[in-house]
């Protein structure tokens, strides 16, 4: 399981397209953490520390759903810069 921060929205909708053609042998998970960054953004002097650790939580979250299972399965875990997490992987184990 790849888990993928660089060009992630781009990337996430190349993967959408192979599992739109094969929806039986793919899953689709969502974490959203984009209300809370939204609700961070509406703040005012939102500092770069503060963007940056909610990327930090957003790559923990991807890491511990990697841990707890998800490296068992062929696929890739996409983090957004809001915040959201994607994670597109086969339905059985490869």
């Amino acid at each position: 399981m790849d888990i993928i921060t660089d060009q992630s929205q781009k990337l996430a909708l190349e993967m959408l397209s192979v599992t739109v053609q094969h929806p039986d042998l793919w899953r689709v998970m969502k974490v959203q953490l984009s209300p809370l960054h939204r609700e961070l953004l509406d703040h005012d002097g939102l500092s770069h520390e503060t963007i940056d650790k909610m990327h930090r939580i957003s790559d923990g979250i991807a890491q511990s759903l990697n841990l707890m299972g998800l490296d068992l399965f062929t696929g890739k875990i996409y983090i957004f810069p809001d915040g959201d997490i994607l994670a597109f992987y086969k339905k059985n184990p490869a």
